[in-house]
């Protein structure tokens, strides 16, 4: 089955990018449709006419480089990620599930009368197909819920970013009216957005008018979020709406309370205050949970005052996840996360608790995927806010070969570069050293020691690798 929003694609489609991915998770440059059909669990058949496909679509695109020979099969040469940003988004606009579920949600294509006809499909392949696309959607992503006004625009914000945040085209029609508005609700709210939030602003201005224009669907007191700022931005930003928008006085109110919550919980705004969240007090109870287990954990008295942005940045993060925002469209596979927490056991320790402490607040749920993704962003913040010699929990290795300084400086550059590790090399040994590498092996030094070749191998660096997590796991039992 498809991975996240990947399910929404059209089945056919769906095949072609798995084997895509397949070449980028196995490194490979080319694949022969026996090897597809044993490894895909599909037929020949099958194999071949999506060989034939995905040579088909990079002859459309500049960025992709696909070709098939029915006697060499399908070469992709180097598969890197934007390869497959590119080719998501080649079939993201040749699909016609994503077709049925924009016009669905946000009336693109206009009536349904017209884009069926438009399309050459009938009216129970379109209801079949949009079945589907949500009962897969369920399966895949149980947080994404689709009840209430809001969940069902969060949720066509994220799947428009997904599938098109590198391509405009999808509001093509509408650019020059996005672009005067985002104007004037940069300017009128003092927004200093990057170019990724400035673009998640449009979609989600974009999400808001044609729900409002093409759907006839309006927000209410039960959608809002925020209590009422007491601001000239707010009301000037109402008018704005009722003006260009055509919307009442009272519609107007709650579609800005909307706009509001989100500047608000993505900290976009320095007018858009956490406390005017009605949720917020449950906020902050967590953030003053999770600090004082991480307190009890370090051994430290307040982490508030000594990591003021630690405390901030947990309090917005703290705010998207109890949000119907809350989404973290880039995907961390479970390979990487447990990497860092391998490397970082320490941290590791702290997010699990943050997240034990998120996970008792039932509303809004947090599904295992989406606390896994959190996870992973608790442990990036504590990395990224408290200092190494605070959480005591790194490797000290000293590298000391007989060829000499200059190749043990050598060594010292290749160990450094080394990812997600969680090491310091040393000069020298002393109280601290936890793993000695060299090319000989000394019976007098206490700490672990590795021997290598000079230079060494690949399977020399494979074991250290492993000799590391081993030592991290050994700290983290003390």
């Amino acid at each position: 089955m498809a991975q996240g929003f990947d399910c929404l694609l059209d089945e056919n489609q769906q095949l072609l990018l798995r084997i895509i991915q397949k070449c980028a998770h196995e490194q490979r440059e080319q694949l022969s449709v026996a090897e597809l059909k044993q490894d895909l669990a599909i037929s020949s058949y099958q194999a071949k006419a999506a060989c034939e496909q995905l040579a088909a679509l990079s002859a459309k695109s500049k960025s992709l480089h696909f070709t098939y020979e029915p006697e060499s099969g399908l070469t992709v040469g180097k598969v890197t990620t934007q390869t497959l940003e590119f080719l998501t988004v080649l079939l993201a606009k040749e699909s016609q599930n994503l077709k049925i579920l924009l016009n669905d949600g946000l009336g693109i294509g206009g009536s349904r009368a017209n884009f069926l006809k438009t399309n050459g499909i009938s009216q129970s392949t379109y209801y079949r197909a949009k079945h589907k696309m949500f009962s897969d959607l369920r399966r895949a992503l149980p947080d994404q819920k689709m009840e209430s006004e809001i969940e069902k625009r969060v949720l066509l914000q994220h799947i428009i970013v997904f599938f098109f945040g590198s391509s405009p085209l999808i509001f093509q029609k509408l650019s020059k009216f996005l672009h005067n508005s985002i104007n004037f609700l940069i300017f009128n709210w003092q927004l200093e957005p990057t170019y990724a939030e400035k673009k998640e602003l449009i979609n989600l201005i974009a999400v808001q008018l044609l729900r409002i224009r093409n759907k006839r669907t309006f927000l209410t007191a039960d959608d809002d979020l925020l209590n009422k700022p007491d601001s000239q931005k707010f009301d000037r930003t109402k008018d704005y709406l009722k003006k260009n928008f055509g919307l009442s006085d009272s519609q107007a109110y709650h579609e800005v309370l909307f706009f509001n919550a989100y500047l608000t919980i993505f900290s976009l705004s320095p007018l858009a205050p956490l406390p005017l969240l009605k949720n917020h007090a449950t906020v902050y109870q967590l953030c003053h949970q999770q600090t004082d287990s991480l307190e009890e954990t370090l051994g430290i008295t307040d982490s508030r005052t000594d990591f003021p942005i630690f405390w901030q940045e947990l309090t917005q993060l703290n705010a998207q996840s109890l949000s119907p925002f809350f989404f973290i469209n880039t995907y961390v596979p479970k390979k990487v996360i447990k990497q860092m927490t391998q490397s970082h056991p320490m941290i590791s320790r702290i997010a699990h608790q943050f997240i034990d402490l998120r996970q008792k607040i039932n509303q809004p749920e947090l599904s295992a995927s989406s606390a896994a993704q959190l996870f992973y962003q608790y442990l990036l913040l504590i990395l990224n806010e408290f200092p190494a010699t605070l959480l005591n929990d790194q490797v000290h290795i000293v590298a000391d070969f007989t060829p000499g300084r200059i190749y043990n400086q050598f060594i010292k550059i290749q160990l450094e570069k080394l990812i997600a590790v969680n090491i310091v090399v040393d000069a020298k040994i002393d109280k601290r050293t936890d793993l000695f590498i060299s090319d000989k092996y000394s019976s007098g030094i206490k700490a672990q020691q590795i021997t290598w070749s000079c230079p060494p191998t690949a399977q020399d660096w494979v074991h250290l690798r492993s000799v590391i997590n081993a030592l991290h796991l050994k700290k983290a039992q003390k």
